[in-house]
């Protein structure tokens, strides 16, 4: 027996059977990329296949720039131009152009909307939200450039098979509770690494009962649990969408067994969910909107992949109508079917952009992932100090809509345009007079640990590397994100020119707090630190391999964490910029920033110099010949993968 996801795989590895553990070589259906990370991408394939090599599929590429588009930021535009050149000179059908008619915005609400999500597919996307594609019933997770490159040239990644985490939604939500309430409250339970490396399938009579749409911000924030991919299983609503989308009738369906053995089982009544917020600096600060009320908030932002759809306006015109705001509401349409949809939609005879103008919002921009990711200088609604922000956004993290200083609270459509009215955080219970008690006491999901079959990998019988090296650590604790590691104001840099690959070095580690020691403080922009010592889920957020090459590139050579978020790890691992290695216990109190260390991988061990302390590290899995061949493409060469 199989989960939806093992059968997926399966049948794209050429397999009858796959087991969670196993490592396995899948052919992709679709590759997605766009602005920030299509060119690095492109440089991959160019670097490692030929300047005049040919991607796997011209069907199965597609491009959507979607990042920094609306900004005079000139790598900005010069990544675009890379874009286009590269589709000019392979012939490619689907790039969506920036400026021209074509032009969707923002990816993971384009890619369904034209057609290119299907049931049963395996699609990998240079971004993280990639996984909102499994609303489908898709896999779909993200990836880095040099992954992305090596698919673009073959058409295949070596991927390891995720356990399952089954989450079972049962009960009828109450009004105004929307799917982002659903998912920051699961998110919530189990924590921002809770799913790591895992496939969270979400199922049951709430989930049928929710739009595509709904379904969709469901799986596009699986991410932030770690989880490598979100899915649900394709129902007759799904398969109506892909068709109308695609024009496709013959749909094939892809189900899992369902007896089959997943890793654990939660069963939610989601009756007795509320509205809510994921307070800052992580999307797993839960808190019920209502006890927040104290929280005075600067602006609102409703947006993104997570928030910009069409039935996201709609919660939010809903609550909006006939009343007026009293902080700065920021709306910025995800695709141009979005744009357009506030226009012809109404309520009551009024259309939502009607209502959104005489509510006093500000005027509806044009489509692009906007200041969800802060991005260029002069990205509309980019946060420039202390200010408060309540976002329909996916991440809260410290600088991730721009300033360091600001404070994002994430929330729903229906809950963000509370609190543009109220001007504090507010529950749309109180703004609409629902009856109810929207401080309810949180109950916990029943929870079953299940026992799935598994490959365990057999450990290396000798070291995988005789790399060794002795300087100066850099401590760090948990819940390193990658917009902490490289802000998102240096996403305009292409990893694969030498220069900006310099530059990306020099910007290591630039989003931390200013209570930490700047991280390249050598003369020449490099870092005087050899080894990162950090606590758990080091790396979590964003698929941008722009983390661990700016760590690489600043000179450091090793990051020894006590866990690891997925996407960070692989690409750590397929690049070989920097050794992504595990200790069984934390580190953090036994060092402090500035100490000396003789790292030994030969030898398995950290030495701390100042007295001769020893701490083993945690022993190399199946990843390690990858390491030990310095990256994917490497490893494939050897084992004639690639030429």
């Amino acid at each position: 027996m199989m989960t939806i996801t093992e059968k997926i795989l399966a049948r794209a590895a050429g397999k009858e059977k796959v087991v969670p553990g196993e490592s396995i070589w899948v052919n992709a259906d679709i590759l997605l990329t766009h602005d920030v990370c299509g060119p690095g991408t492109i440089g991959v394939f160019h670097r490692e296949f030929g300047q005049d090599a040919k991607v796997f599929s011209k069907e199965g590429i597609v491009i959507m720039p979607d990042h920094y588009i609306h900004t005079k930021d000139e790598k900005a535009h010069r990544n675009i131009d890379i874009d286009r050149q590269f589709v000019k000179e392979q012939g490619l059908p689907h790039f969506y152009d920036p400026g021209t008619p074509s032009y969707v915005g923002v990816c993971h609400v384009g890619l369904p909307e034209k057609g290119h999500v299907k049931p049963g597919q395996v699609i990998f996307g240079t971004d993280s939200h990639t996984c909102t594609h499994g609303a489908l019933g898709a896999f779909a997770t993200g990836i880095g450039n040099t992954d992305a490159g090596f698919v673009m040239g073959t058409g295949k990644l070596l991927v390891k098979v995720p356990h399952t985490l089954r989450f079972i939604l049962n009960g009828k939500l109450p009004p105004y509770v929307t799917a982002k309430d659903v998912i920051l409250r699961i998110i919530g339970d189990i924590g921002v690494d809770g799913a790591t490396y895992c496939a969270m399938e979400f199922r049951g009579e709430a989930v049928t009962a929710m739009s595509i749409e709904e379904r969709m911000t469901i799986c596009n924030m699986a991410i932030e649990a770690g989880a490598k991919s979100g899915i649900m299983p394709p129902d007759e609503k799904a398969l109506a969408y892909v068709r109308e989308h695609s024009g496709e009738q013959d749909i094939e369906v892809i189900e899992g067994d369902p007896d089959a053995p997943v890793l654990a089982t939660y069963t939610y009544d989601v009756s007795t969910f509320v509205p809510c917020v994921a307070k800052p600096h992580l999307p797993g600060n839960y808190a019920a909107a209502a006890d927040c009320r104290d929280i005075a908030v600067d602006q609102v932002y409703i947006g993104s992949c997570t928030g910009g759809k069409t039935e996201d306006f709609l919660w939010a015109a809903k609550v909006l109508k006939g009343q007026k705001v009293k902080i700065r509401t920021c709306l910025v349409p995800a695709t141009c079917e979005v744009m357009r949809a506030l226009t012809t939609l109404t309520i009551d005879g009024e259309t939502l952009e009607q209502i959104f103008v005489n509510a006093g919002c500000e005027p509806i921009q044009r489509p692009s992932c906007g200041a969800c990711l802060g991005g260029p200088v002069d990205t509309y609604a980019r946060t420039k100090g202390n200010e408060v922000v309540v976002s329909t956004t996916n991440r809260n993290f410290i600088g991730r809509m721009g300033s360091k200083d600001s404070q994002i609270y994430l929330a729903s459509p229906a809950t963000a345009a509370a609190t543009a009215i109220a001007g504090h955080i507010e529950s749309p219970w109180a703004i609409l007079g629902i009856p109810g008690n929207d401080a309810l006491e949180r109950v916990p999901p029943t929870k079953v640990d299940g026992n799935p079959e598994k490959q365990t990998a057999a450990r290396p019988d000798k070291p995988f590397s005789d790399f060794a090296v002795t300087g100066k650590v850099y401590v760090l604790g948990d819940n390193i994100d990658t917009d902490l590691i490289i802000p998102t104001m240096y996403l305009n840099l292409v990893p694969t020119i030498p220069e900006e690959y310099r530059k990306l070095g020099s910007h290591a580690l630039a989003g931390l707090p200013d209570s930490y020691p700047i991280f390249s403080s050598n003369p020449d922009g490099t870092t005087p630190y050899a080894i990162i010592i950090a606590g758990k889920n080091f790396g979590c957020g964003s698929s941008r391999e722009h983390a661990p090459i700016a760590i690489g590139a600043a000179g450091c050579k090793a990051v020894v964490a006590e866990s690891y978020a997925r996407i960070y790890f692989r690409n750590a691992v397929a690049t070989g910029e920097v050794f992504p290695l595990e200790t069984p216990v934390s580190l953090q109190d036994a060092f402090k920033t500035g100490d000396e260390a003789t790292l030994d991988l030969a030898k398995g061990t950290l030495t701390r110099t100042s007295d001769g302390a020893v701490f083993t590290l945690s022993a190399a899995d199946a990843v390690a010949p990858v390491i030990a061949a310095g990256g994917i493409f490497e490893y494939a060469r050897r084992n004639n993968m690639v030429k």
